[in-house]
């Protein structure tokens, strides 16, 4: 019999105001999605995080929302609280909680396979300074490279993500996968699509998402 694989996936959702269509796409998708990718893989121990991010000119620029949790019910709750707002110019303060999500916040489990699922619509600024330090692409990936996390980014609406080449240049220092084009519907079978064919698992059939 083979062993259970854990899996972590922690959603870092943008969370300015263009976003609200994406945002209201996973929440839409998400649990019947995961039950059915459950069902189709039954060795897999899911369990998922939450956080959202803007830019350091917001009142908050980031938050973190929930820890590494196998309740995806948790997941739609807090999900469901989520709107888009701010963020005033184009690019955004994502480099700060990538740089940090190690520490405290997502509380991986031990032994799992982890990865940052990276959702946004327009690119990140090169340096942000927030509570007196400084963050980068830099800081970002020697943060997630000491947990071995794998960052999956997953372009939407504007299709931006990766403006000025930084949601590339951390994916692939990562070991993970840059992915444009992904629709408002899309966001979560595009998602698990991209963790079954990494680590061989089961895709969800069509007619499993009618």
């Amino acid at each position: 019999m083979k062993s259970e694989m854990l899996v972590d996936v922690y959603f870092l959702m943008d969370a300015t105001g263009s976003m609200q269509n994406a945002i209201d796409g996973v929440k839409t998708e998400i649990k019947g999605y995961v039950s059915s990718y459950c069902k189709c893989n039954p060795r897999v121990n899911l369990a998922y995080g939450l956080g959202i991010y803007r830019d350091t000119g917001d009142s908050k620029p980031f938050d973190f929302i929930q820890t590494i949790n196998t309740d995806v019910s948790s997941l739609v709750h807090n999900l469901a609280r989520v709107t888009a707002s701010g963020g005033g110019d184009t690019l955004e303060g994502q480099v700060i909680p990538l740089s940090v999500l190690n520490y405290g916040a997502a509380r991986w489990r031990p032994g799992a396979l982890r990865i940052v699922a990276w959702y946004g619509d327009h690119g990140a600024h090169e340096t942000r300074v927030y509570e007196g330090r400084t963050y980068n692409k830099e800081t970002a990936v020697n943060n997630l490279l000491e947990t071995n996390t794998i960052v999956i980014a997953l372009s939407v609406g504007n299709n931006c993500l990766n403006e000025r080449g930084i949601a590339q240049f951390i994916t692939s220092s990562t070991s993970g996968r840059y992915v444009e084009n992904v629709h408002y519907d899309k966001l979560c079978s595009t998602l698990f699509e991209e963790i079954s064919e990494r680590f061989n698992l089961v895709s969800v059939p069509a007619e499993l998402l009618v």
